[in-house]
């Protein structure tokens, strides 16, 4: 498996989002974000924001999913 980021997404709130996502590859990583929003009931407007990034695992890497800044 392999392991996803997303922050781009519009929340319930107009705050900064995060996610982390498990999946083998680039289009499940992106299935399973949309079902978990639809599920949440939060519905996007703008498919671009569903861009998925791989995190490596064979480096050391930090990613801030959400720093706060809008």
């Amino acid at each position: 498996m392999k392991v996803w980021t997303n922050n781009r997404f519009q929340g319930v709130w107009p705050i900064p989002t995060a996610v982390v996502i498990v999946a083998e590859t680039r289009e499940r990583a992106k299935i399973l974000l949309r079902r978990e929003l639809k599920k949440r009931e939060i519905f996007q407007a703008d498919a671009t924001r569903l861009k998925v990034k791989e995190l490596l695992m064979d480096e050391e890497e930090v990613v801030i999913l959400s720093d706060g800044d809008y």
